[in-house]
């Protein structure tokens, strides 16, 4: 069931982004001790400090929380990104992501949903899927999420809550 919402193929691509990504401060901090080795300079204990907390941060960016969503059903819509709701107006939600929560990118809705995301990076991994919770991308970065909500649903969530992808319920259908 794990294996359904945070598929290791998509697991390992993300790991594989944030590899990349970590290099930089990997090879900055090698070449501050190299130096050191030669030169004698508290500069370099600076440039390998710097080299440390840029490595801390890119890892924080990276995190990604495996779930299994507690409801899973046609009638409901879920959190596509850990997020804070910053607007809600009408059937539209906009959701904000800070740099430092959890990198998921979860399918929202068991059917097609208009779905906006203004980020500086994303990596998707597929572009639909129809499970609620499923893992889609990660959006590593601070992100700016639109999400138009069909008229027969209910919006249950507030202006400043936070949410977390594939597990809050943003909204729920009106049964009559």
């Amino acid at each position: 069931m794990l294996e359904d919402y945070n598929p290791y193929k998509y697991l390992r691509q993300a790991q594989t982004s944030k590899f990349k990504e970590l290099l930089y401060p990997i090879l900055l901090i090698l070449a501050s001790f190299i130096l050191s080795y030669f030169l004698e300079s508290d500069l370099l204990i600076f440039i390998s400090l710097a080299g440390f907390i840029w490595y801390i941060y890119v890892s924080i960016r990276y995190r990604i929380h495996r779930i299994i969503p507690l409801e899973i059903n046609s009638n409901i819509i879920l959190a596509p990104i850990n997020s804070r709701v910053i607007e809600i107006a009408g059937n539209k939600i906009t959701l904000r992501k800070k740099w430092y929560y959890n990198c998921d990118l979860r399918t929202a809705a068991a059917f097609k949903l208009n779905l906006e995301l203004t980020t500086a990076k994303s990596v998707w991994f597929e572009s639909e899927n129809t499970l609620p919770g499923k893992l889609l991308g990660i959006v590593p970065r601070p992100a700016i999420c639109e999400l138009e909500i069909p008229d027969d649903f209910q919006i249950k969530i507030n202006k400043g809550e936070k949410l977390i992808a594939g597990e809050s319920v943003i909204a729920f259908i009106t049964e009559n």
